[in-house]
């Protein structure tokens, strides 16, 4: 007879914050099966939007956006190359895709503490930077290869540094190795999404159109400073 599981209590949180609105929007609809929920909620830094979208070594990542107002969703659309993300109390145009947003009174006491402070976050992921001639096609090729098997491909983060923008991925080595790696390159230009093609991985572009036929695209999330979990 199987034992019942035991109930998991609230660990460690850690919180990234977003650059963007069209980031958050990208995060949460952008290639997802659904679209991830978003928690809205009042903090000492006003108002915050958060969506969780990873679970590292006991730790929730949530990644967050600070806001004006409260509203129902945000609605998201990307089409000809143009991406069209705003915050609507409404949902009836069937031709954007709408994460629904959770207003809460709290979040749990076990998380207010990692909320806009990166000291807090003690677990570290190891950073391992691809080889230069590779780049890009190096990080396209990671994220892209679990598609092939029928899983969620692996979205890109970004942020600036020292004039150029650091652009990675997290990734574990195999199924059965808990923590992950963060794997990544430098670039000099960005864009929201990485352009991959399988026939051809030595050409690999950053895009905002994903209607082109024949390529695989990856997403980049823009996030204010480095991620507080690598190393």
């Amino acid at each position: 007879m199987p034992k019942p599981k035991e109930a998991r209590s609230l660990g460690a949180a850690c919180f990234v914050e977003l650059r963007t609105l069209e980031d958050l929007g990208r995060l949460t609809s952008a290639a997802e099966r659904a679209p991830l929920p978003i928690f809205a909620f009042n903090s000492d830094l006003g108002v915050v939007h958060i969506a969780q979208a990873d679970f590292f070594v006991d730790t929730a990542v949530f990644y967050f956006l600070r806001a004006v107002e409260k509203r129902h969703f945000p609605s998201y659309r990307k089409t000809a190359g143009v991406e069209s993300v705003s915050l609507t109390n409404s949902s009836g145009d069937p031709t954007f895709i709408y994460s629904p947003i959770i207003s809460l009174k709290q979040i749990p006491k076990a998380f207010i503490s990692g909320l806009g402070r990166k000291d807090e976050v003690k677990t570290k992921i190891e950073s391992l930077e691809v080889d230069e001639i590779a780049r890009a096609a190096s990080l396209a090729k990671l994220a892209a290869y679990r598609m092939k098997y029928d899983e969620p491909s692996l979205p890109f983060f970004t942020y600036p540094d020292r004039g150029r923008w650091v652009l990675g991925t997290f990734a574990k080595i195999d199924d059965y190795e808990e923590d992950p790696l963060f794997f990544y390159t430098f670039s000099d230009t960005i864009d929201g999404f990485i352009r991959y093609s399988i026939n051809r991985p030595d050409k690999v572009l950053f895009t905002k159109n994903v209607d082109a036929p024949g390529h695989l695209y990856r997403k980049v999330i823009g996030i204010a400073g480095m991620h507080p979990l690598v190393d």
